[in-house]
C-alpha cells in the first residue's frame, strides 16, 4: 500500500511539472502584434493590453492616434494640450511613438492657418530680425520643405525694391546700369529684370540726356535721316511714351534754315496755294510756335509789288494816286510802319497841291506867308524842294 501510494504521488508530480513546463513554454512565445496590420513601436511596446483593447474586446480595435488621444476617447489616453496648434486630428503627421516632443518632423499638410501662428520665433522660428518688411504670409515666399532658397511674391513686398536689391540682400543694379532714381519698379517687372519694356520705362525716373540711352545701344536712338540739330537733345521734340509723331519741335535745337524741313522732307508744312509769292524764307515772317497768324513781314523777301498784297489795304481818307502807285514809293516797305511818309513820288498823287499841304496831312503855307489868293502852291513852289520858291515876288 505504501508503495502504491509512492508511486501515485511520483505520478502527480510529474504531470504537475509536466503542466508547468508547458505553461512556461506558453508564456514564453511573445504574440506577433505586426500580424494584425498595426505593429507595435516605440512606447506601444510597454502598455498594457487591455489600455487598447478594452472590455478584452480584441476586434474592431481603431488604429488612429485620435481615437485614443483624445478627450473623449475611448481609452484614458494622452490627448491633445488646449494650447496645442490648430492641425488636423492625424497626430502622427509630426508626432511618433518613441516621445510626444521634440517632434522631429511637420506635415505642414495636416497644419492649419497661417505659419506666423508657429513660426513666431517663440514657438519655432520666425522672421530674422533682418528680416525685408513684407505683410504676407511666409509661404508665399518659402516652401515648408526649406527656408532657402525663397521664391517671392512682390506683390506682398513693402518698401522700395532697393531696400533688398542693393546688390547684398539681392541682385541689384550693375555697374553699367544707367543713371535713374533708386527705384527699379519704374522700369523692370517683378517676374524678370530683362527685358525691360521699351512702353514701361518711367522716364521721370532717369537721370541725364536722352542720349545717354537713346544711342541705338542701349536703347533705338536717332535715325540716320534725321534732322541735323545743334545739339542733342530728344526731349525738345519727342514724348517720352512713343518717338513719332513728335509733340513739338524746339526750333532752337534745329541748325538748318526752315526750308531744309517745311517742303515735305520732314515735316509736311508747305506754301499754300493763296500764300504770297516770297523768297523761301519762312522765319523772316513766321514764328516756331505758330505758322498764323504773322507776326510781322520783312519785305526783303517778298516778291512781286506791294499791291499784290496791299491792293486793299489804302485806307479811306488816303491822298488821291494813280492807280498804278506802288505803296513803296512813298512807305517804307522795310519795316511795320507806314507812317510817317519819309519821301512822296509827287508825278504819281493826282489831285491839287493844297489837297494834301494843308497843314493836316501835309505841311502848307506856314503863318505870315504872302497872300497867294487862289493860286496853288506848285505856281511858286517844286514838288522836290519849296525853298527857295521858283518864282520871286
Amino acid at each position: 500500500m505504501i508503495k502504491t501510494t509512492q508511486w501515485c504521488v511520483r505520478v502527480l508530480g510529474l504531470l504537475v511539472l509536466i503542466s508547468w513546463s508547458g505553461l512556461s513554454a506558453a508564456q514564453d512565445k511573445v504574440f506577433d502584434h505586426a500580424k494584425t496590420g498595426f505593429e507595435l513601436t516605440g512606447g506601444h511596446n510597454f502598455v498594457p493590453c487591455e489600455s487598447c483593447h478594452a472590455n478584452g474586446q480584441f476586434q474592431s480595435t481603431p488604429r488612429e492616434c485620435a481615437a485614443c488621444h483624445s478627450v473623449n476617447g475611448r481609452i484614458n489616453a494622452t490627448p491633445k494640450p488646449i494650447e496645442h496648434i490648430f492641425t488636423s486630428e492625424r497626430c502622427d503627421g509630426c508626432h511618433n511613438t518613441t516621445a510626444w516632443q521634440a517632434v522631429p518632423v511637420v506635415d505642414h499638410n495636416e497644419v492649419f492657418g497661417r505659419c506666423q501662428n508657429c513660426h513666431n520665433n517663440i514657438i519655432v522660428p520666425g522672421q530674422p530680425v533682418g528680416h525685408i518688411p513684407v505683410q504676407n504670409d511666409c509661404v508665399d515666399c518659402h516652401s515648408d520643405l526649406s527656408w532657402q532658397p525663397a521664391r517671392f511674391n512682390h506683390d506682398k513686398v513693402t518698401g522700395a525694391c532697393a531696400t533688398c536689391h542693393n546688390g547684398i540682400g539681392a541682385v541689384g543694379q550693375p555697374m553699367n546700369h544707367i543713371a535713374v532714381e533708386p527705384e527699379c519698379g519704374g522700369c523692370h517687372f517683378t517676374t524678370a529684370f530683362t527685358p525691360v519694356a521699351p512702353n514701361q520705362v518711367d522716364h521721370d525716373l532717369v537721370r541725364g540726356p536722352c542720349a545717354s540711352c537713346h544711342n541705338n545701344e542701349v536703347a533705338p536712338g536717332k535715325l540716320e535721316n534725321h534732322i541735323p540739330l545743334v545739339r542733342e537733345d530728344c526731349g525738345g521734340c519727342h514724348f517720352t511714351v512713343f518717338w513719332t509723331q513728335p509733340r513739338e519741335v524746339d526750333h532752337d535745337l534745329l541748325s538748318r534754315d526752315c526750308t531744309s524741313c517745311h517742303f515735305g522732307q520732314f515735316a509736311d508744312t508747305v506754301f499754300p496755294p493763296t500764300h504770297m509769292p516770297v523768297i523761301p524764307m519762312c522765319g523772316e515772317c513766321h514764328n516756331t510756335t505758330a505758322f498764323s497768324p504773322v507776326s510781322q513781314v520783312n519785305h526783303q523777301f517778298v516778291r512781286g509789288t506791294c499791291l499784290d498784297c496791299h491792293a486793299n489795304d489804302k485806307p479811306a481818307n488816303h491822298i488821291n494816286v494813280m492807280p498804278s502807285a506802288q505803296c513803296d514809293s512813298c512807305h517804307n516797305s522795310s519795316t511795320l510802319m507806314w507812317t510817317p511818309v519819309m519821301s512822296v513820288d509827287h508825278d504819281l498823287v493826282v489831285g491839287t497841291c493844297s489837297s494834301c499841304h494843308n497843314n493836316e496831312i501835309a505841311r502848307g503855307q506856314f503863318v505870315g506867308h504872302r497872300e497867294t489868293g487862289a493860286l496853288e502852291c506848285d505856281v511858286c513852289h517844286t514838288t522836290t524842294a519849296f525853298d527857295p520858291p521858283k518864282v520871286a515876288f
